[in-house]
C-alpha cells in the first residue's frame, strides 16, 4: 500500500473521534500580499499533524500565524 492511501486512512481512523478545529491566518511569504488561512486540528489535545509526522506520514515545517478569531 502506498505512503499517502495509509495517511489518508490513518486520518480517517483519527477523526472518527471528537477533534477541535483551529482558524489561523498568516501573510503569504515572498511577493504575494494575500493571506493565509489555516486549520490547526487537535485530536485528544494532540496536533494532528505531529500525529502524522510522528507516525512516519511527512515532515514538520513552522509558520507564524495569528488566529483568525481576533
Amino acid at each position: 500500500m502506498k505512503a499517502g492511501v495509509k495517511a489518508k486512512e490513518r486520518v480517517k481512523e483519527l477523526l472518527q473521534k471528537a477533534f477541535v478545529l483551529r482558524t489561523l491566518w498568516a501573510s503569504a511569504a515572498g511577493r504575494g500580499r494575500e493571506t493565509r488561512y489555516y486549520v490547526l486540528i487537535e485530536v485528544d489535545g494532540k496536533s494532528l499533524a505531529e500525529i502524522l509526522v510522528s507516525e512516519g506520514f511527512g515532515a514538520g515545517q513552522r509558520c507564524r500565524s495569528h488566529s483568525a478569531e481576533r
